[in-house]
């Protein structure tokens, strides 16, 4: 009985690996997508952009959340003398979320 236990047990925790991971690869991707678009409004091209994207991804690291890549990113607005609301980002953040999401289905 106890070996039934722990083959169910074993088995909740893979799910609970796999889930956690396909949580990462979504964020980790809508980071990526996110940082494309802001790379686009700052006219950013090709491997500027690309660059521009993953300093996006590198921001999500700092904590739990989005809060550090929005933060990230308002301060490049920011310093681009662009106006922008904390609110639009995090719009357009779930936007590429919802892409990523629908791009791991």
């Amino acid at each position: 009985m106890s070996g039934l236990f722990d083959d169910k047990k074993k088995a909740a925790e893979n799910v609970f690996a796999l889930d956690e991971e396909k949580r990462f690869k979504v964020q980790t991707h809508a980071a990526r997508l996110f940082g494309h678009w802001v790379a686009a409004q700052f006219g950013l091209r090709d491997a500027d952009a690309d660059h521009y994207a993953e300093s996006v991804v590198d921001a999500d690291f700092e904590e739990p959340g989005i809060q550090d890549v929005i933060r990230k990113v308002m301060a490049d607005f920011t310093a681009r003398g662009i106006a922008v609301t904390a609110h639009h980002l995090e719009n357009q953040f779930n936007l590429h979320l919802q892409e990523a999401l629908k791009a791991t289905e």
